[in-house]
């Protein structure tokens, strides 16, 4: 496994802040707000409480919202900066090597990527190759960190006999582009999302999962509630994106089943 060191604790870090839940003055403390310290959750311990976790990533939102309220000049470099410390929060400690490494992005991360990563997931078991694969899904957006698919997503997923269970938002890293092998998008403005963030030189395959089934877009299904149309591109383009890894791959196809 790659282990990104160094990363503070969550829990420590937002104390130290004033915005932990131990806080006991501030605008982000328990009490101040609309949570209670019932509905905050259990205190963070060492193992690590994902309740603890998805408070803490409210609690840091509304600091970025304030701080972009309360003060208009503070540079871009230093929020950004903030944020990607939000996104790590949600972001796996490390991804495993000798695998490869497929990450699935859409805008939000509530709807289209992760019905491409369960369905991805699904795929690859049946093929007998889910422990050759790390598969994950992330957003071009913040909007939704820590957040749960939607539930129209989930619902069809489910029709389907795939559950998403404990799947939450997370924003899309630039070391994203040094983690994972493909990362693979659901339209057009994605991908130029992924050409703006994407370090000069990286080694990562990025496209379109239609890409890889004919060309095109899978239409984001939050506003039209498309989401069955939604899932057969996803399930075709995800068809066609193992057939290409596993034409680049060829040491895979003797586990296939």
């Amino acid at each position: 496994m790659i282990t990104r060191r160094g990363r503070p604790r969550p829990f420590t870090f937002l104390q130290r802040m004033g915005i932990g839940r131990r806080a006991q003055a501030g605008p982000f403390a328990p009490g101040s707000g609309s949570e209670s310290e019932d509905d905050a959750g259990r205190r963070y311990d060492d193992e690590g409480d994902e309740r603890e976790q998805v408070y803490e990533l409210v609690q840091c939102r509304r600091l970025v919202g304030m701080l972009l309220i309360h003060d208009g000049r503070i540079g871009s470099v230093y929020i950004w900066h903030f944020a990607d410390y939000i996104n790590n929060l949600g972001h796996p400690d490390g991804v495993s090597i000798g695998r490869i490494r497929v990450l699935f992005v859409c805008y939000g991360n509530i709807c289209r990527s992760p019905m491409a990563e369960f369905v991805f997931k699904r795929m690859i078991a049946d093929e007998g190759l889910a422990d050759r694969f790390y598969v994950a899904s992330a957003g071009t957006s913040g909007e939704h960190i820590g957040d749960p698919p939607d539930g129209r997503a989930a619902a069809v997923l489910a029709e389907h006999g795939i559950s998403c269970d404990g799947k939450t938002s997370r924003r899309l890293l630039r070391s994203d582009f040094v983690d994972y092998d493909y990362i693979v998008c659901m339209d057009r403005m994605n991908m130029d999302y992924l050409h703006r963030l994407g370090p000069s030189g990286h080694a990562c395959e990025t496209g379109r999962l239609m890409d890889y089934a004919g060309g095109g877009d899978v239409d984001d299904p939050y506003y039209d509630g498309n989401f069955e149309g939604a899932y057969m591109k996803i399930e075709k383009g995800c068809r066609g994106l193992l057939d290409h890894i596993l034409s680049e791959h060829r040491e895979l196809m003797p586990c296939r089943r």
